[in-house]
């Protein structure tokens, strides 16, 4: 009868090692998941870096000064590579993170800029910050106060849009 006791105990006390074992392999596997890039598991693809690459560009050709056609062209490069970029894993859903709403802000200087270029500024609505909001969802320029005008919307517009891409470089290692 000892010896069953004996049994019994021992048997218990691998079970609870067995479950023990169990757990930490799986809190692993959710740390593993949730942090791939972090801890090196997960790098961003060809793809990400390239649509880095030409949302930079938009960027860098809003600073020099480049005409309205130059930085729409670019824009259309950038909305394109966005567009026909695959999210392979969790590095890559980062980038797209913080690419989309870069591009967002970019979208807004281009159509605050035609709307100039073409006479169709009207202060009612493209100076209402709300109507802005309504059309791109991720730019918020209620605090820019006052009324806008395209020069307010580029210059709050190319800096929120710096923030985002300053991110995504640094995740694809820029």
């Amino acid at each position: 009868m000892a010896v069953r006791g004996d049994d019994s105990k021992l048997r218990s006390r691998q079970w609870i090692k067995y479950l023990a074992v169990i757990g930490v392999v799986a809190a692993l596997a959710v740390v593993g998941s949730a942090f791939q890039r972090q801890i090196g598991l997960a790098k961003p693809d060809e793809g990400a870096v390239a649509l880095v690459g030409a949302t930079t560009d938009v960027h860098r050709a809003l600073g020099l000064g480049a005409s309205y056609e130059e930085f729409a062209a670019l824009l259309r490069v950038a909305l394109a590579a966005e567009r026909t970029f695959a999210i392979d894993n969790a590095a890559d859903a980062e980038v797209r993170r913080y690419v989309s709403p870069a591009l967002d802000c970019y979208a807004v200087i281009r159509e605050s800029w035609q709307a100039e270029l073409e006479d169709g500024w009207d202060p009612d609505s493209h100076g209402d910050p709300a109507y802005w909001q309504a059309l791109h969802p991720d730019v918020d320029l209620g605090s820019v106060g006052g009324e806008l005008d395209h020069e307010a919307i580029r210059t709050e517009c190319a800096a929120r849009a710096l923030e985002h891409l300053e991110r995504a470089v640094e995740v694809v290692g820029g």
